[in-house]
């Protein structure tokens, strides 16, 4: 008889919201657009909050109050917000960049 082990001690590991985020050479953030809101808020020092959406990406999308399309731009006080990747009716990925 063959066994198999659970497939998520073969294939999962619990990813930390800090290790879906990087930092381009811009000084740009990266990251994905279902990160969760009080993720990004720990993260980010940020009070960012929605009734509606639990991830930055759903926040975002409530603040353009419609799906933007890859480029677009959005500035909430020092931080401007672009969207990197977007599909399936959702903000997959985020650039995010602190102005001085």
């Amino acid at each position: 008889k063959t066994y198999f082990p659970p497939s998520e001690s073969v294939h999962s590991k619990v990813i930390s919201p800090e290790e879906k985020i990087s930092v381009n050479s811009n000084g740009e953030i990266l990251l994905p657009g279902d990160i969760k809101l009080t993720d990004a808020n720990r993260i980010f020092n940020t009070d960012f909050e929605s009734e509606e959406f639990e991830t930055l990406g759903g926040w975002l999308l409530e603040k353009f109050g419609y799906l933007p399309e890859r480029g677009e731009k959005l500035k909430m006080g020092s931080i401007t917000f672009t969207v990197e990747d977007q599909g399936s009716r959702r903000i997959q990925s985020i650039r995010m960049r602190y102005e001085k």
